[in-house]
């Protein structure tokens, strides 16, 4: 297990007794809001708005969706684990993939058992439900962990699980020691995800050779 947030109970039941305070008007939402979309990579303030964003400022709701989020947890899929979780990774990849292409099956062994990439699983209700992949590279000018695979099961998005990946998966690029984090993005739908996390659009070309 990699990310349970369990500490942050305490603050955000002090937050839930603030939220029932202002119940109606509005006030706690937009400060929070406003608040965390102009703070750089606080894990912890994105928690706050997804959780106050999905109770609607109910406070009961909030301790309900309080519950559900540390329900979750992410583990790190390796190659003693993934057998079992296996035709789930296969499921989840075929919603991120063409309709005409197949997951490759030795391709997530192969990622399971690789020691400088780690592949990260959202379980949520004891169903992965979300998956995301970052790997590291070691080179003369920077220490790059380069980003990709990240998928949330179409039944589980718009519950800010994209948010939970990617903050493990950049935990873990911290844990390398490494100093930039490097992906690509081709869907513009997603690309504002990634730019609200400080992620820039390169100028460089970015070349690819199959072989």
């Amino acid at each position: 297990m990699i990310l349970r947030p369990y500490l942050l109970c305490g603050l955000i039941a002090i937050l839930a007794q603030l939220v029932e305070h202002a119940h109606g008007k509005g006030e706690v939402r937009s400060s929070i809001l406003r608040d965390g979309s102009g703070t750089k990579g606080l894990a912890p303030v994105r928690l706050f708005c997804w959780l106050i964003n999905k109770a609607a400022l109910n406070a009961s709701a909030f301790r309900a969706a309080l519950l559900d989020y540390t329900a979750m947890e992410v583990i790190r899929l390796t190659a003693e684990n993934i057998e079992q979780y296996l035709p789930q990774c296969l499921s989840l990849q075929r919603q991120l993939i063409k309709p005409d292409e197949v997951p490759n099956e030795e391709l997530f062994l192969r990622t399971a058992g690789d020691e400088r990439t780690c592949m990260l699983g959202l379980i949520e209700d004891q169903k992965l439900v979300g998956l995301g992949v970052i790997g590291l590279l070691t080179h003369p000018a920077h220490v790059t962990a380069h980003v990709d695979n990240i998928v949330v099961d179409d039944a589980y998005r718009g519950r800010g699980f994209f948010t939970v990946i990617m903050d493990a998966l950049e935990a873990q690029a911290a844990l390398w020691g490494a100093d930039e984090i490097t992906l690509t993005c081709s869907r513009p739908a997603v690309q504002p995800l990634y730019e609200r996390r400080e992620y820039k659009e390169r100028e460089t070309k970015y070349y690819r050779k199959k072989i």
